[in-house]
């Protein structure tokens, strides 16, 4: 049976007594509404922290199109994204810059070292390219700084990759350029090419979404019967899930292209305040889950571009990538949807003669 003041319909929400045990009720009603506000925040918040430019989902593909000379192995991180050279142990090498200046050079003893006052270290900062702050050219005194010390460095090479937009269709190769070596004292040149590739099928993003459409409403249902403790298994789920695509994506490239932290801060963050939902009930517990579905939204969010794109930057399979961002986004739409409206109708409930249902549980 239901009791009256139990919200939007929602099975035993209400609230307490009178006096003491009401304003408890309301307390603890007020300060799950702040939970959910702070939650959201700082995970809206979080992103800003990340690297500026890391390796993102692209179209494009560059290829190494040149025998690489002895001492050195070259690679492109992301499908098009980062240049990384790694010299050998002993070996001297220097890499001139877009105007021939001075800008990397590697030292036989391992340090790496980069030139800030050259106009190919702040045209780099950023994929897309960056402006140049005054006074800086060719010609500025050498500033190195010491950026690594195991012998290897990627950056952004304009040279490896294309800038602006696309001329020709998916398959034609779109951009071509030549990074210039100096290894030992001896020239030599590295070629690129990089190709225009078809986008990626919808079919795993769409199928993830169809799942996490078919959990997110199990879990709504969950919710309708007052059964919290699954709709958070549910969302756990997807949390774990997520959880380890982020994981596999952050370790799956170098440090030094700076892989954002939210990759599994977020669907972590997520996995805990659900799990948490097994000791706190009632509005908190509420709160909790609306706070883990809000982060597996902007989680999910934030990887929107690598639904279709051909290449992510990533050691998973890419449908598989693509079928869990599309499915824990989905299911956290549900479950922060779910919750918001329980924790809404417990709010707004006025205090009547009868504990709350799970208060009355965590008492006992």
């Amino acid at each position: 049976m239901q009791v009256p003041g139990s919200g939007w319909g929602w099975p035993g929400r209400v609230g307490r007594t009178r006096g003491t045990l009401g304003m408890v009720s309301w307390s603890r009603r007020w300060l799950a509404a702040v939970g959910v506000v702070m939650g959201v925040a700082g995970a809206v918040a979080s992103p800003v922290v990340a690297w500026a430019d890391p390796p993102g989902p692209t179209d494009f593909r560059t290829t190494i199109v040149t025998d690489v000379p002895a001492g050195i192995t070259v690679a492109i991180l992301g499908g098009d994204s980062f240049l990384q050279v790694t010299a050998d142990p002993g070996v001297a090498v220097s890499v001139a810059g877009y105007q021939g200046e001075p800008f990397v050079e590697y030292l036989p003893d391992g340090d790496v070292r980069e030139n800030r006052a050259s106009p190919s270290y702040w045209i780099s900062q950023s994929k897309d390219g960056a402006s140049l702050p005054a006074g800086v050219s060719a010609d500025s005194p050498v500033e190195w700084v010491t950026v690594a010390s195991d012998g290897s460095y990627a950056w952004h090479d304009h040279r490896t990759h294309l800038m602006g937009a696309p001329v020709g269709a998916p398959g034609d190769v779109v951009a071509r350029g030549d990074v210039p070596f100096v290894i030992d004292g001896a020239e030599s040149v590295v070629s690129f090419e990089t190709t225009w590739l078809p986008a990626a099928s919808p079919l795993p993003a769409i199928v993830g979404a169809i799942a996490g459409l078919a959990a997110a409403a199990w879990a709504a249902v969950s919710y309708r019967r007052g059964q919290a403790t699954a709709a958070a298994a549910v969302g756990g789920a997807a949390a774990a899930a997520a959880l380890a695509i982020g994981l596999t994506q952050f370790v799956s490239l170098p440090r030094v292209v700076g892989a954002p932290w939210t990759l599994w801060v977020l669907p972590l963050t997520a996995l805990v305040a659900l799990a948490a939902t097994s000791r706190w009930r009632g509005p908190t517990a509420d709160a909790l889950c609306a706070v883990a579905g809000v982060e597996l939204v902007l989680w999910a969010l934030a990887r929107r571009s690598g639904l279709t794109a051909a290449i992510l930057p990533t050691d998973t399979p890419f449908w598989l990538d693509r079928a869990i961002t599309a499915f824990a986004g989905v299911v956290g739409v549900g479950l922060a949807a779910s919750a918001l409206v329980a924790l809404v109708a417990t709010i707004t409930a006025p205090p009547s003669g009868l504990p709350h249902r799970d208060d009355a549980l965590t008492a006992s």
